[in-house]
């Protein structure tokens, strides 16, 4: 009797898929929605990482973001903002991005790419603005009586930078200057103003960067 029930079910030929028992598609529901929860996931197995190690140095008017390499990784996504422009970058860890406005804090994205599969977005902020001289270098000459004659500041340029400002204390005025360096004499200042803290700050026409300071 079960056989000859069996042998009765026919599927019809035509256009379209084959008519399946209600049951049988009800049953199919129910495997599908009792498979592991790793299963389902594994579709989006092989995506790459995402970026980590996220670094920005601005100038007034650009800001470079530079990441850590992902492994696997083809190429790269950028934008500014969260409803940015997306830009790949094909090669290296390093983006620069331009016409910005001065002491505007900005949020910048990246994301890793590899075989049309694409990361999360991983972001951090920064502003537009000078970056401040680095690697300050004071020290100082004396004569033969161990008087101290002058003191001479230098620092590492800065992008951007048209100038530098410098002083000797925190509340002397400030000095322009277009070099990297500095010396300041004791016939300006007297020799024991000479052992004092001195500052140096980078600037342009859209304003300074923070000051940095030193001592001999």
């Amino acid at each position: 009797m079960i056989k000859q029930r069996i042998n009765s079910v026919r599927i019809r030929s035509g256009v379209g898929t084959p008519r399946l028992p209600a049951l049988l598609l009800a049953a199919a529901a129910l495997v599908i929605a009792a498979l592991p929860h790793q299963l389902i996931e594994a579709r989006g197995a092989g995506l790459p990482d995402q970026p980590t190690g996220l670094s920005a140095t601005a100038t007034s008017t650009t800001i470079t973001l530079s990441w850590g390499a992902v492994s696997g990784a083809t190429g790269y996504d950028v934008k500014q903002g969260s409803g940015g422009t997306v830009t790949a970058v094909s090669s290296g860890t390093s983006h620069t991005f331009s016409g910005l406005t001065a002491g505007t804090e900005y949020t910048l994205y990246v994301r890793a790419g590899n075989s049309g599969r694409v990361s999360d977005w991983t972001s951090t902020t920064a502003t537009a603005v000078l970056a401040a001289p680095s690697n300050l270098s004071a020290s100082v000459s004396v004569d033969q009586y161990r008087v101290v004659k002058s003191l001479s500041l230098s620092w590492d340029s800065v992008a951007g930078a048209t100038a530098y400002e410098v002083k000797l204390g925190e509340n002397r005025a400030a000095i322009t200057v277009l070099a990297t360096e500095y010396r300041f004499s004791y016939q300006d200042y007297g020799s024991d103003a000479l052992l004092d803290t001195v500052y140096v700050r980078a600037k342009n026409s859209d304003g300074f960067s923070a000051w940095q300071s030193a001592r001999a």
